[in-house]
């Protein structure tokens, strides 16, 4: 995770994790400091929960309820790795007391105050507390938790007493307006000159309630909350007897957790940072009722106020957090010990670079060499070095050129362990080199090399580690390359132990070759890690690699694809080695798919192939792990897709692969295939490179062809022609018999001169073939002649008729005569002329039992106009005398009654029943009425007359 970002080059934090010596204890560090601690957080390792990591809504390690990322991870406050490494960048900060938050006795906050104590006196820190409304919190209980605190932890050394104010422990109390000032009043005034009295500082800018709740002091705990106006608070403490502790801080950001409180304030690359510590400085300078500064916070990451080490982070699923970015992690560490040493320049042990040696009389070429003329700053002193005013507070060194260098006289050594000189500098567009000499310019004791910081008021701590002997040393600082500033050094003692051993080891399979080995840095003073490893499944006895000091991983490379590796990784350092952590194995990464190498096919790339192909695909190399005796290497399986994609996006609903043949058919349609393959190594992972192999063709749809013209009844002879859909080859018989591949082959019209019966298939380029064969019956007819030549004719027989007259068309029905008026006949099919025009027609002969013979039409063309007039004839020789289909016309009188539906019956005394007519929907008739009907005659059961 993160923690393998921990401290970036720019900021070499080589300190120990735990310093042993009693002058470490009290080094560098002010008791004016003070910063708001938080103990609260759990993790999995160490406490079983997530507690303060997770909540509702977001989850540990990835998506954690803060907008920044620390740079341990989401760490334990219980761990004491952790609680280490968090007193060592409060020391490093010069924070000299910590305000640790508490819930109450036998809170969890509690349960760590003994650990807390213990780390923090190593290092040199004292804790007071920060009482929080914990559950039922009153004056009463307030008083009581006060009374708990000193009977139980009062006597530790590194509980902070104020020794200015009657030597009592001191403690905060956060959201104080929410008790009645007369609760803390009666509180206070209950324990006064007892044993456990204590100095109680309020949350509370009010006046009048900081005196009417008997308060000692009063800070608030919103960063920079009115720091305009703190001179004036300073101001009235000062003349009421109280302390106030301004709330200086870096900014403000809850928006990882709804955004409650008070709106964002923005870092601004530490400019809000330099703001309230400036208006805090100058509060502290002109009035000493300011006698702490408190810092909001060292690690409230909910609230983003922290200043302990954050790294730019993000996860997979999208969450990206915010970051001290272009500047290192440790940013506000440093900025924090620039600003105490400001505030406390004796207790902060920081040599400021503007007072080089020499006082007022300092001389060029003794005490420093300038190679310009007067101070370009201005500031501070009159010599030619130049020193300006500094953005973090106090004055620095400026526009320094090649060559130049000061000289500082009496830098006292009291330790044995080795030492670490820290310098704070900045280089505006490109890295510059600087010494430290010892005695002499010519005694170079440590050479460092100021990155590029972005601009000469934006500020980076180096170090480095050297050997010096116990006593007075006059360091030089020299500039070898110009372009730089100076803010100020530190020389301090630096104890070697041995480191702390990694956890949480891991390996990623980056390539078939390589893997990379990662473990989190746990100590704060190794020199490197040892790395183990070896083919198999350990544990290695094999050393590797040492990677470097604050490293998190290493790659180990030259390896074989899918094949077993154990590893274990160690610190060390000049003390030693920590333990190696647990024995880990892992896969490196399968071999991608390769054609010939470990995928291959029966069947090529590029070809057509037909229905019913099997395309089978092998693994030459095999499955399993490492290779197939030869250059060839295994994979443990394939996931694959098979489909008509020519890319597939894999997203692990894809199917298996791992022993045998594959054997994939054209299962959705004619196309292109392509089969897409990602191997996977023995542990399931993998490799991103994938195979789109393809594409094969399949065509699997027969042929279709076509007639033209299709079968039927022609009246001359005519040529067919066949077509298919695709490219084919068409076979074809014309006596009706079934074609084979053998069959005449067609090459053009096919010529119909009589009655033939043809039948044809065709065979598509890769060997599809149609099935069923079609057919197409052609008969070419010769005129049959009259209307009673045709009627002569048996059922089903071909008609074929000239030069009739159409007299009657009633939809799909009518009627033709011969023009000379002595025979008539029902058609029916498609009447595509109009009744009064000459017509030509083809067609079959029906003869239904009981009904009127008929043609059912093949083909109708008109060919002119006919003259005839229907005959005039009585009811009785239409019942007697008249041949089927006559056009005639008939009189007679609408029999009574006789109107049923879409007949009537007219009588004119010729017959006794008279002639029934059919007309073709309700008739416009009534009983009685004389009427002409003209109409086809035809049976229905009996004589009708039709009419349209």
């Amino acid at each position: 995770m993160v923690q393998e970002n921990k401290r970036k080059l720019i900021t070499l934090l080589l300190c120990c994790c735990c310093l042993l010596i009693c002058g470490a204890a009290s080094f560098a560090v002010s008791a004016r400091v003070h910063a708001f601690y938080y103990p609260w957080y759990h993790n999995m390792t160490t406490d079983g929960n997530w507690d303060h990591w997770a909540d509702s809504t977001h989850w540990a390690p990835d998506n954690l309820p803060a907008a920044f990322y620390p740079m341990l991870g989401p760490y334990s406050a219980n761990d004491s790795a952790a609680v280490h490494q968090h007193m060592q960048w409060l020391h490093d900060a010069g924070v000299g007391v910590i305000a640790s938050s508490w819930w109450g006795q036998g809170s969890d906050s509690d349960m760590s105050v003994a650990q807390l104590l213990d780390v923090a006196n190593l290092y040199g820190i004292k804790v007071c507390f920060h009482i929080e409304p914990f559950g039922g919190r009153t004056g009463t209980t307030a008083k009581d938790a006060v009374i708990y605190i000193i009977d139980n932890y009062g006597t530790h050394p590194a509980v902070f007493r104020e020794p200015a104010l009657g030597n009592r422990p001191i403690f905060y109390f956060f959201a104080s307006n929410d008790t009645p000032d007369y609760q803390w009043a009666s509180a206070w005034d209950s324990i006064r000159g007892t044993s456990h009295d204590a100095v109680v500082i309020g949350d509370c800018f009010d006046h009048a309630r900081i005196l009417a709740g008997h308060w000692d002091g009063f800070y608030n705990y919103f960063p920079g909350q009115d720091y305009s106006n703190w001179n004036s608070h300073a101001s009235w403490a000062q003349s009421n007897g109280k302390f106030m502790v301004p709330p200086v801080g870096v900014g403000w950001n809850t928006s990882a957790i709804g955004g409650y409180g008070p709106p964002t304030i923005e870092r601004g690359r530490g400019e809000y940072c330099d703001t309230t510590w400036s208006a805090a400085a100058q509060a502290a300078n002109a009035y000493t009722s300011v006698r702490y500064v408190g810092i909001t916070s060292f690690n409230e990451w909910h609230e983003g106020t922290q200043i302990e080490p954050a790294v730019p982070t993000s996860f997979p699923e999208g969450r990206t957090y915010l970051d001290y970015l272009p500047d290192g992690p440790t940013m506000y560490i440093d900025k924090t010990a620039s600003w105490a040493a400001v505030l406390d320049p004796a207790a902060s042990g920081k040599v400021q670079c503007e007072d080089y040696s020499g006082g007022t009389s300092a001389q060029e070429g003794v005490d420093y060499h300038d190679t310009t003329s007067g101070n370009s700053g201005g500031q501070y002193r009159n010599h030619r070095v130049d020193i300006q005013a500094c953005d973090e507070g106090g004055y620095n060194v400026g526009w320094v050129v090649a060559g130049e260098w000061l000289r500082y006289a009496g830098v006292q050594v009291t330790w044995t362990n080795n030492t670490e000189i820290r310098l704070r500098a900045s280089s505006w567009n490109s890295p510059r080199q600087v010494r430290f000499c010892d005695g002499s310019l010519s005694n170079t004791i440590l050479t460092l090399t100021v990155p590029v910081t972005g601009g000469f008021q934006e500020w980076l701590t180096l170090s480095g580690i050297i050997t010096l002997a116990q006593g007075s040393h006059t360091i030089y600082l020299v500039a070898d390359e110009g372009d730089i500033n100076f803010n100020w050094f530190e020389v301090r003692p630096y104890d070697i132990v041995a480191p702390l051993m990694p956890t949480n080891q891991a390996a990623v399979n980056i390539t078939p070759n390589s893997v990379r080995i990662s473990w989190q840095d746990k100590s704060f003073n190794e020199m490197g890690f040892k790395v183990y490893a070896e083919p198999g499944v350990g544990p290695p006895t094999t050393l590797r690699a040492t990677a470097a000091a604050n490293g998190v991983y290493w790659d180990y490379n030259g390896l074989t694809p899918n094949a077993r590796y154990a590893f274990q990784i160690a610190a060390t350092n000049a003390a030693g080695d920590s333990g190696k952590t647990a024995n880990t194995v892992t896969y490196t990464m399968a071999s991608s798919p390769s054609i010939g190498n470990n995928i291959a096919c029966n069947k090529s790339v590029g070809v057509w192939y037909p229905a019913g192909t099997t395309f089978q695909f092998t693994n030459p190399a095999g499955f399993g792990a490492g290779t197939d005796g030869g250059s060839q290497y295994k994979v443990s399986r394939y996931t694959y897709a098979w489909d008509k994609n020519p890319t597939h996006t894999f997203n692990e609903t894809e199917s298996y692969w791992f022993s045998g043949t594959l054997s994939r058919t054209a299962n959705q349609g004619d196309g292109a295939y392509y089969l897409h393959l990602r191997s996977h190594n023995g542990f399931n992972a993998p490799n991103p490179v994938t195979l789109d192999y393809g594409p094969f063709y399949a065509d699997v749809t027969p042929p279709t062809t076509s007639a033209s013209p299709p079968a039927g009844v022609y009246n001359t002879a005519l040529n067919v022609s066949l077509a298919a859909n695709e490219s084919a080859t068409i076979y074809y018989t014309t006596d009706g018999s079934a074609p084979t591949t053998g069959s005449s082959v067609y090459g053009g019209p096919i010529p119909v001169a009589s009655d033939m019966t043809l039948r044809y298939f065709a065979v598509d380029t890769v060997g599809n073939a149609e099935s069923p064969a079609k057919q197409e019956v052609y008969a070419i007819l010769t005129e049959n002649g009259s209307i009673a030549e045709v009627k002569g004719l048996s059922d089903g027989a071909p008609v074929r008729l000239g030069d009739k007259a159409l007299y009657l068309k009633s939809g799909g029905t009518g009627y033709i005569e011969e023009p000379a008026r002595f025979a008539g006949l029902r058609i029916e099919g498609s009447i595509s002329a109009n009744a009064g025009e000459l017509v030509c027609l083809t067609g079959v002969l029906r003869k239904p039992i009981g009904a009127e013979p008929y043609v059912q039409l093949s083909a109708l063309t008109a060919h002119g106009l006919h003259s005839a007039l229907p005959v005039g004839m009585s009811n009785r020789a239409v019942q007697t005398n008249l041949a089927d289909g006559l056009w005639v016309t008939a009189w007679g009188t609408v029999r009574p009654g006789s109107i049923i539906g879409n007949s009537y019956y007219i009588t004119d005394g010729s017959d006794e029943a008279g002639i029934k007519v059919i007309t073709p929907g309700p008739p416009s008739v009534s009983d009685g009425q004389f009427v002409p009907v003209t109409g086809a005659a035809g049976f229905d059961g009996e004589r009708v007359i039709y009419i349209e």
